[in-house]
């Protein structure tokens, strides 16, 4: 068989071929690798174009994708291998496809499922995705272009294998020198030694290592507005993790961990430095913000403390990281002492802003000062529908509020709560947050899942890894100490310091002197003698 015409040689074509190439770059960044290569294949198929199924099946498979699910991607209705927000966009690619006359086009059922599990820009860029291989199945079927001997554009780096053994890393705690095994639902992604990292496209096909396209590994930047960018996607077993990475992925890894109601543009600052001092910097969205998303719809939205603890081993088991430097504060501080604690033998050290931050929920009920309790309005706020509702009709002046009070004297503009506020309108944040406080105080039950998990963290577990911890001088909300009353809870070297000017928002307000504890944290893991003289240190900081 033979086309009717060369198109791919003819000079016209190649000019609208080019231009059809740069509408899909333009996707490529916002929707996961996998999910762009099912849509692709699956439009192939309705079209009856052979070439382009002949393509990207190949390409998938040459990316990691399962053969079994490529097997069973027109039948995806029945098989159970693919994810909520898979279905919904390989639904969405059907009835976009199939618009014939007197087809109906797509239905408000199929749109809204898709809304679920995709932000504005990646539907955007979904209809783009399937508008765009249409027309490129168009051109092959009309031109008659033969299938089959499609070997592919990109070079890997190592030949391709069959479907590997690989051994699953499962969440343990620690208890006397031993791992004990995981509560139900809590196993974790697959670690694969010596995988690259992931590739600018920012996503890891389900179960498989990633595999290099010979692409450059793209350079960090900071755009005109300050925005961490490009970001990259990763699964755990029940995410999709948004998150931006710099630094070169021979360094230590540490983890840069944000707060509610903020986003990783805390870190915008702090990001650069670590970079430029040796570290590999990965700042993720948390559960519930931003582009991170829960795979089923089945997953409780739980926004308890060792549901955040548990997300980030599972990150980096994702990651294929083994240690890592962890730093946060707020939310973002308590998953990393979640981490710290449960899984110290995954720490190298951290970096924690207010100290020990587990929560003991047993003793919810204590009251603090009568003007501790004012600034924790939203705590009580969140326990009535009424709060419920005034988060979900207005995230970002719920958040301009509570950052007024958190942070008394940082001048935040307007660009930075527009910026973070973007991280809010994921489906999920209301859920995951009203869940959080709730929890917290008592008033509604964690996830089946993180018993286990809450039992032992309701022990106050010690922090048995090197830890730098800051109290701001200026938190509205959370007074600075000298470190004492939590000094208990840290078992290892620790240094504590209060940071002048600094309030709840540290790492954003006062990102030199956050950087500067990442940095003195890991010259405590360093040190292998007179680490005594560290212990209960205090130091100010300007």
């Amino acid at each position: 068989m033979e086309a009717r015409i060369g198109y791919f040689g003819n000079a016209l074509a190649g000019k609208v071929m080019k231009h059809l190439s740069s509408t899909g770059a333009a996707v490529r960044t916002a929707l996961p690798v996998a999910t762009q290569e099912l849509v692709k294949i699956r439009t192939s198929q309705i079209n009856g174009c052979g070439f382009c199924t002949d393509m990207h099946t190949k390409d998938a498979l040459a990316a990691g994708e399962e053969q079994q699910r490529l097997n069973l991607v027109a039948v995806w209705r029945e098989a159970t291998i693919f994810t909520d927000a898979e279905r919904a966009a390989l639904e969405l690619t059907e009835q976009g496809t199939r618009i014939a006359d007197g087809a109906g086009g797509v239905s408000d059922k199929a749109w809204a499922n898709g809304a679920k599990h995709y932000d504005d820009d990646q539907l955007a860029a979904l209809i783009s995705l399937i508008a765009v291989i249409n027309a490129y199945n168009r051109i092959n079927v009309i031109n008659r272009q033969p299938a089959g001997d499609y070997t592919g554009h990109v070079r890997l780096s190592r030949p391709l294998r069959p479907a590997r053994t690989h051994t699953v890393r499962r969440l343990a705690v620690p208890t006397l020198g031993q791992a004990a095994d995981p509560p139900p639902g809590i196993r974790r992604a697959a670690r694969y030694a010596h995988r690259p990292p992931p590739s600018s496209e920012g996503h890891r096909f389900p179960g498989r290592p990633w595999l290099s396209h010979g692409q450059q590994k793209p350079k960090a930047r900071m755009s005109e507005h300050h925005t961490l960018a490009p970001l990259r996607r990763v699964r755990t077993d029940i995410l999709e993790v948004a998150y931006y990475e710099t630094g070169s992925a021979e360094n230590d890894t540490v983890l840069l961990l944000h707060g509610f109601p903020y986003d990783i543009h805390s870190y915008v600052a702090v990001a650069p430095l670590l970079a430029d001092s040796g570290f590999r910097v990965v700042v993720p969205y948390l559960r519930g913000h931003g582009p991170t998303r829960f795979l089923y719809d089945s997953t409780p939205r739980s926004g308890q403390q060792a549901a955040l603890g548990a997300d980030v081993v599972a990150f980096m088991d994702a990651l294929g990281v083994e240690r890592a430097y962890l730093a946060g504060y707020d939310w973002g501080g308590r998953a990393a002492n979640v981490a710290a604690a449960l899984w110290p033998e995954r720490v190298l050290g951290l970096v924690s802003v207010n100290s020990y931050l587990i929560q003991d929920i047993g003793a919810a009920a204590k009251p603090l000062a009568p003007e501790l309790e004012a600034g924790f309005w939203y705590f009580y706020y969140f326990l009535t529908e009424r709060g419920r509702a005034g988060l979900a009709n207005d995230p970002q002046g719920v958040a301009r509020v509570i950052w007024e009070r958190n942070s008394p004297a940082w001048p935040f503009g307007e660009r930075d709560l527009e910026r973070a506020a973007k991280a809010f309108a994921n489906p999920d944040y209301t859920d995951v947050v009203i869940h959080s406080y709730r929890h917290r105080l008592g008033f509604a039950p964690g996830a089946e899942a993180y018993t286990e998990l809450e039992a032992r963290l309701a022990k106050q577990p010690a922090i048995i890894v090197p830890a730098v911890t800051l109290d701001g001088l200026a938190d509205g909300n959370f007074p600075a100490t000298d470190g004492s009353p939590t000094a208990h809870h840290f078992t290892a070297p620790r240094l504590h310091r209060t940071v002048a000017g600094a309030g709840h928002n540290l790492p954003q307000e006062r990102p030199a002197a956050f950087a500067a504890a990442v940095r003195d944290v890991r010259e405590l893991r360093r040190e292998n003698t007179g680490r005594e003289r560290f212990v209960g240190r205090r130091q100010d900081t300007p």
